[in-house]
């Protein structure tokens, strides 16, 4: 088996139903499976894929377990030289799948692979990030960010001169598409299942490149998906977000600026909470970057 295509789901039944489509009508070129974990769903997620998708194999949670263990439970029945996490809200318009195997196979330096991601709108998805440095991720947590995104440890950790026009070594790719290797999974691990939400893919691309591979963003090729998100539960997201960041610095940082980062944490939440407010007045809608 050439690729393993792990797919997380809950409550995306359309948007589901649209990935699993496109996947089936353009991969053609190489052997792929594709393995869809639901977290719980009530919306007939299971059913549509139970009867329009039987090649699908379905691994029913009976509760919203994440993204994470969803991954790791997809990888558990998985075969592929290849393997790659596709959120369920992406989609293909072109035989990607099967170019970015091609290039791993001729790049064996390379771990980790990320197309170039564009809305549904054609318009272009920033994906790419440095790893996180304590005082871009301090102003992320007090949203200085949303004030100043030029500011200097902003706009060098969200790189916002970086061409993706150009295939570029990259820190990490954002986890909407992510390829790596069944061999670089059975030496260091794959996701760590602390992490929730967030920091995850991150935690990943920091040790498959540790290790010695290098992560490349590729724009060969194009994904789209959907990343729009409302603030609803905000401040639910806020803390699952601050604790990965937590545990992220705790993991690969020094100890102080654990501790600094998880001093923010009390501002942080105040501030979801304002914002929270805010919105419930004057609605409105962003993206996963809180």
């Amino acid at each position: 088996m050439d690729l393993s295509v792990l797919i997380v789901n809950w409550n995306t039944k359309d948007l589901l139903k649209e990935s699993l489509e496109s996947i089936f009508a353009y991969t053609r070129e190489i052997d792929f499976e594709v393995i869809v974990f639901d977290n719980g769903s009530t919306d007939g997620s299971i059913e549509m894929v139970k009867s329009e998708f039987p090649d699908v194999v379905l691994i029913e949670s009976p509760e919203n377990k994440g993204f994470v263990v969803g991954n790791l439970e997809g990888y558990k029945k998985s075969t592929g030289k290849y393997v790659v996490m596709f959120n369920s809200d992406a989609y293909l318009k072109s035989d990607a799948f099967s170019t970015m195997v091609s290039y791993l196979e001729k790049h064996s330096n390379v771990g980790i692979l990320g197309p170039k991601l564009l809305y549904p709108n054609g318009d272009l998805q920033e994906s790419c990030r440095r790893f996180p440095d304590f005082t871009s991720q301090a102003m992320i947590l007090l949203k200085l960010h949303n004030l100043f995104p030029h500011f200097g440890p902003i706009s060098r950790y969200y790189m916002r001169n970086f061409s993706y026009d150009k295939t570029s070594e990259v820190d990490q790719v954002m986890g909407a598409c992510l390829v790596t290797r069944r061999s670089i999974i059975e030496d260091i691990g794959f996701l760590d299942d602390t992490f929730w939400a967030w920091f995850e893919e991150v935690d990943y691309c920091k040790r498959v490149k540790d290790r010695g591979y290098i992560n490349i963003f590729y724009p060969g090729i194009a994904v789209y998906h959907h990343k729009g998100q409302s603030f609803k539960n905000l401040t639910k997201r806020q803390r699952l977000f601050n604790t990965s960041m937590r545990y992220y610095f705790k993991k690969h940082k020094p100890y102080i600026q654990y501790l600094g980062i998880t001093a923010l944490w009390p501002v942080s939440m105040i501030l979801s909470y304002l914002t929270q407010l805010i919105v419930y007045v004057f609605p409105v809608k962003k993206d996963k970057n809180l």
